[in-house]
């Protein structure tokens, strides 16, 4: 896709406040390319420096670096556009939609950290009260399923935090105690930044289906199907309440598990879930015009008691850079959207959407494309003419040499020197 002509400038960093050192608008400057994007390997927390594994930075200081990039010209390539990257990472958006008919998020609610530290088991009542009032509102609201409405009695749930990865920040509760406890234990950590912690209705669910949806389009129906769909199950609690490992499996074997092959409940599940994507796509739309390369829809799906049909709740929204989950092409497949999304951002797009229109025959008997997008296709045009022109360059040259070398053995009787 980029044959040899692309560079790379690489930052690294020791540290949250060398992050601030990098955020330069002579960076814009020095890059050459055509076309220029920024991939951010690091994973922004709400602690301070030293919180568990190398990579992760200060929120703050990561934010700052990607706004600072963008207002120079450089787009984030890896993960998200930084307002957008937030909108993953906080995971805010839980509590902002819980009240939003169509999205089956759980029911969610902020519980303040002063409100913590004056009383834990205070706000823990308050958290769980707020939970039963947002219930009430669900069941009365118009545009939910009465019977989904009514399914959690907000007896237990879990409390969790934001910019957080690897369900590092998650515990389970089960009484106002535990909850309690579980509020005090995840916002007083050492090093601790984080100003609130959210508390979720607990979700009853058989499986967690993570739907991998590479290059969505909304004008593009099919480019919504996920590239695969990873099962995952996980296998026990920590004594605090917190998760572990889980089992990962395929849509087949979730079939015998989970609905043991009662093949209505599941295509009612996989239908479900594929129009749940297309609304949260829709979602994200509003978040932001361009829509995010690669996003993993984590999906809690449960067998109906009665069979026959599914019951389907969004469970996080992840973004560009999380787990594979053992999907072997994983790599390649999103590396690769990554890369294209560089190289070819707006003009690569249009082109698929003219290619798949002609493949649909939906151009049959109708007018030439737009100017703009004739223009994006004879664009991407010339990156692969440019491309094509390059490596002809490079073969003609290795010829040139071993034409020489030849001649040079020839002469001397000698191979040609390498220095």
């Amino acid at each position: 896709m980029l044959g040899p002509t692309y560079e790379i400038i690489s930052c690294f960093v020791q540290n949250s406040e060398e992050l601030r050192d990098c955020a330069s608008p002579l960076l814009r400057d020095i890059c050459t390319g055509l076309n220029i994007g920024c991939f951010y390997f690091l994973w922004p927390i709400g602690f301070e420096d030293g919180h568990a594994y190398p990579g992760y930075v200060e929120r703050e200081a990561l934010m700052y670096l990607m706004r600072q990039n963008e207002s120079a010209g450089i787009p984030t390539k890896f993960p998200h556009n930084s307002h957008l990257y937030k909108t993953f990472a906080s995971k805010e958006w839980a509590a902002s939609q819980c009240l939003t008919p169509g999205l089956h998020v759980p029911l969610t609610t902020k519980v303040s950290r002063v409100l913590i530290a004056q009383n834990s088991m205070m706000a823990a009542s308050i958290a769980i009260e707020a939970l039963k009032n947002l219930r009430v509102a669900r069941e009365n609201w118009i545009g939910f399923n009465p019977y989904e409405a009514k399914l959690c009695n907000i007896i237990q749930g879990v409390v969790k935090l934001g910019f957080s990865w690897e369900a590092m920040d998650v515990i389970k509760w089960t009484n106002q105690k535990e909850l309690a406890k579980a509020l005090e234990s995840l916002i007083e950590q050492p090093g601790s930044l984080n100003d609130f912690c959210f508390v979720q209705e607990w979700v009853d669910f058989d499986v967690e289906w993570r739907h991998f949806i590479v290059r969505p389009d909304l004008n593009e129906p099919e480019s919504l199907i996920p590239h695969t769909v990873v099962c995952t199950q996980f296998k026990e609690q920590t004594e605090r309440g917190g998760f572990t490992d889980f089992t990962k499996f395929g849509l087949e074997a979730s079939l015998h598990n989970n609905f043991h092959h009662d093949h209505i409940a599941f295509n009612d599940a996989i239908l479900k879930s594929r129009e749940l994507i297309r609304r949260w796509c829709y979602w994200l739309q509003a978040e932001s015009a361009e829509l995010p390369t690669v996003v993993r829809f984590d999906i809690l799906v449960k067998k109906h008691p009665q069979g026959g049909s599914a019951i389907v709740h969004m469970g996080e929204l992840t973004e560009l850079g999380g787990c594979f989950l053992g999907w072997h092409q994983g790599p390649a497949v999103i590396q690769a959207a990554m890369i294209e999304s560089v190289v070819y951002p707006m003009a690569m797009k249009m082109a698929r959407r003219i290619e798949f229109q002609q493949q649909k025959g939906d151009n049959a008997g109708k007018m030439p494309p737009p100017p703009f997008v004739q223009a994006a296709e004879n664009t991407v045009q010339a990156h692969l003419d440019y491309i094509q022109e390059q490596y002809n360059i490079q073969l003609e040259r290795r010829k040139q040499y071993q034409d020489y070398a030849q001649q040079y053995w020839q002469t001397t009787g000698s191979e040609l020197p390498t220095e």
